[in-house]
């Protein structure tokens, strides 16, 4: 993702900072860096967001966690839907959370594009 942050950067920007006379460390820090942060955000929380979903199937596995309480209250009290309606709204709620965050993110590394 990051790597394709910085290939995303046009050629042309870091040619001009060198002609203007920044330094190796102006144009990271002032042109490459800005640049691909507001590249690679979108991707890193769709990232995050793909990984929370997927944490459910790794509790098939071996890590206990949302899917894995669902199933043994379920299996305890013998009512099936409440328990993993409850794991499908907690999951939405994480993910929607995660979702905001991003957004927030992305409007404030674009802010100077609107």
């Amino acid at each position: 993702i990051f790597r394709a942050g910085f290939v995303g950067i046009p050629v042309g920007h870091t040619e001009a900072a060198r002609v203007l006379g920044f330094s190796r460390r102006q144009i990271f820090l002032r042109i490459n860096l800005p640049q691909m942060v507001t590249n690679v955000v979108p991707a890193t929380f769709n990232q995050l967001i793909i990984l929370l979903k997927e944490s459910s199937i790794l509790s098939i596995i071996t890590i206990p966690e949302l899917t894995t309480v669902a199933s043994g209250i379920s299996s305890e009290t013998f009512k099936v839907t409440a328990p993993y309606l409850a794991m499908a709204l907690l999951y939405w709620i994480l993910v929607q959370a995660v979702a905001q965050v991003g957004q927030l993110a992305e409007k404030r590394t674009t802010g100077y594009l609107r």
